[in-house]
């Protein structure tokens, strides 16, 4: 099964998607796995060899159904791209990530 797992974590500045020093990051992990919280567990480890913190009780997965995803015309374009490339030897993927200075930005440019 594929999971879609929406999240904001703390991340470290030695993480290598940090590009502007901020200190969390909002993505949607693509994660193959048999239950969700086997896929919640395999996204905290993939995060943490990044220097990203994520307390897995504080999110949900849903299991990716191709015919309904939401988002923009990008987001599920970058969501579709991550499923193709995920398999078992590379189980998790992120999609639409964004530090939070970026979001941030954005968000008040609105």
């Amino acid at each position: 099964m594929i999971w879609l797992i929406k999240f904001k974590a703390a991340m470290g500045v030695s993480s290598s998607v940090n590009m502007d020093g901020s200190d969390a990051i909002y993505a949607t992990g693509v994660v193959l796995a048999d239950t969700e919280k086997s896929a919640k567990t395999l996204l905290q480890e993939y995060l943490h060899s990044d220097h990203i913190s994520l307390n897995i009780n504080e999110i949900n997965a849903e299991q990716f159904d191709p015919e309904n995803i939401e988002g923009s015309a990008d987001e599920i374009a970058d969501i579709r791209q991550c499923v193709l490339g995920i398999n078992e030897k590379k189980p998790v993927a992120l999609a639409n990530a964004i530090s939070s200075e970026a979001y941030e930005s954005i968000k008040g440019d609105k």
